[in-house]
């Protein structure tokens, strides 16, 4: 669908520059979720102000939003699908941001050391595993490719039954302190719901459009 914009960029002007502002706050909220789990993960200063990315990010929700009422106002009858899954996507990915804000955060009012123990680990493991999805996201939704999104959301399902297994796990099996057992059952949770959103738009790629984000359940 996506690939199709790119061919008529003379016809497609506003479409073109709510899918550029896409692109750009899914790239701000790559740097915003490996700060965030840098932060909490190993003790480091962030080198972003997270804050305002955050508000740059909302500020693009809106953007796109206005954008795309615009373009049908004055086209009813053009790109109306695109429109549509635009508008639905871009709430999934403000909602990204909203958690890897949140996970900063977590990162501000836990001050101790977490650890190297088997727990940490999976953490730290499943951290490798959803950042590269972010740039996978952008190729899929931005070049329509087909294989990319797949691998995207096959990968979601694999971070959720590995955050659930975690979560269990800490909460049942651990004999760890409490403050961090609040923290990585947390950590594990945003970790879900961020793979969840980015599994989401890719699924645009893949899915009909009432059936985006349906594939798998939250």
């Amino acid at each position: 669908m996506f690939r199709y914009i790119f061919d008529r960029r003379k016809t497609r002007g506003l479409l073109l520059q709510a899918l550029e502002e896409t692109r750009k706050m899914l790239k701000r909220e790559e740097k915003m979720f490996s700060t965030a789990v840098d932060s909490l993960m190993y003790n480091r200063e962030a080198d972003i102000d997270l804050h305002k990315y955050d508000v740059e990010i909302n500020r693009g929700e809106k953007v796109v939003r206005r954008m795309m009422l615009e373009h049908l106002t004055v086209n009813p009858k053009q790109d109306l699908p695109a429109c549509l899954v635009l508008v639905s996507i871009v709430i999934d990915v403000e909602r990204i941001g909203d958690y890897t804000k949140s996970i900063f955060e977590l990162g501000r009012l836990y001050e101790n050391e977490l650890g190297t123990d088997k727990y940490v680990e999976e953490c730290r493991k499943m951290r490798q595993l959803i950042h590269p999805m972010f740039q996978q996201t952008i190729d899929a939704f931005i070049e329509s490719r087909l294989d990319e999104a797949k691998e995207v959301m096959e990968k979601h399902k694999r971070i959720k039954a590995n955050c659930d297994r975690l979560i269990k796990d800490v909460v049942t099996k651990g004999s760890i302190p409490r403050g961090k057992c609040v923290v990585l059952t947390l950590l594990a949770r945003y970790f879900r719901r961020v793979s969840a959103h980015l599994s989401n738009i890719a699924s645009s790629v893949v899915n009909p459009f009432d059936e985006i984000g349906f594939d798998d359940e939250l």
